[in-house]
């Protein structure tokens, strides 16, 4: 991949690990990513595909992968842990209460992790069967 297409793949990846990240915390005006998140995202992705210069399905397949698995560290790994030690260094951390919306948070982000890393595994394995055929 080139390097343009894999900045643009990584972009997306990031501004989908800081809609993740942004998930225990409340605003006032409600939350603004249902409209910039995948508005971003699709512009991205779209912009990555059309520089592409293979296969069509190849590139998509490509595309796909690098964003699932970029995103699936991203989410699955790295937001969990700053969720967890901005919750513990946060003036309200009261252990007896169980889970918090930092928790719950948490739980959320390492589950869509995996559902990331499952997408990119599927996607590199039908990466992997269109490459054979070429």
């Amino acid at each position: 991949m080139r390097k343009f297409n894999e900045l643009l793949i990584l972009l997306a990846a990031c501004a989908t690990f800081m809609d993740f990240f942004y998930i225990p915390f409340n605003s006032k005006n409600g939350p603004l990513s249902p409209f910039i998140v995948p508005t971003l995202l699709c512009v991205l992705l779209l912009v990555a595909f059309l520089t592409s210069k293979k296969d069509i399905r190849l590139a998509f397949s490509k595309i796909i992968m690098g964003y699932c698995l970029y995103t699936a560290a991203f989410v699955g790994f790295m937001a969990p842990i700053f969720t967890l030690v901005i919750w513990a260094f946060s003036d309200n951390v009261d252990f007896s209460t169980g889970l918090s919306s930092f928790g719950y948070a948490a739980i959320i982000q390492v589950i869509s992790g995996f559902a990331f890393a499952l997408a990119g595994f599927i996607s590199f394995k039908q990466w992997e069967r269109l490459l054979a055929r070429t």
